[in-house]
């Protein structure tokens, strides 16, 4: 089977759940160190998940908005560990509205289409 193929990426979703989780769980435990070395991880398959999955539009928009969300769920952990919101938390915000974003353009143009 191909990379391509949504049924391959399944168990790679499915660790992402788990590296989230667990990424959530030393946040809040506060566990910093611990939590702040999940962020490569998280991010990562994230990032590789929405690659992968690229060639169907609505997979590929679904995914990208994960990967900016568990982006910016990171930045906001990362701002409360280190005492930095006031410089990160505004970035998890945009990272945030960017997601959001992109999924009601995504919808806005199928109900248009729907429509024409």
């Amino acid at each position: 089977m191909s990379p391509g193929n949504e049924r391959d990426w399944h168990p790679l979703e499915y660790a992402h759940v788990f590296l989230w989780l667990v990424k959530d769980m030393c946040w809040v435990q506060g566990w910093t160190w611990m939590g702040s070395a999940m962020v490569v991880p998280a991010v990562f398959v994230a990032y590789l998940i929405t690659w992968h999955q690229r060639r169907k539009t609505t997979n590929l928009v679904h995914n990208l908005a994960i990967s900016i969300w568990i982006t910016s769920n990171s930045l906001w952990m990362l701002a409360e560990f280190f005492k930095m919101e006031d410089m990160l938390k505004p970035w998890a915000s945009v990272g945030f509205g960017i997601g959001l974003g992109i999924l009601t353009l995504f919808y806005t143009g199928r109900l248009l289409k729907k429509k024409g």
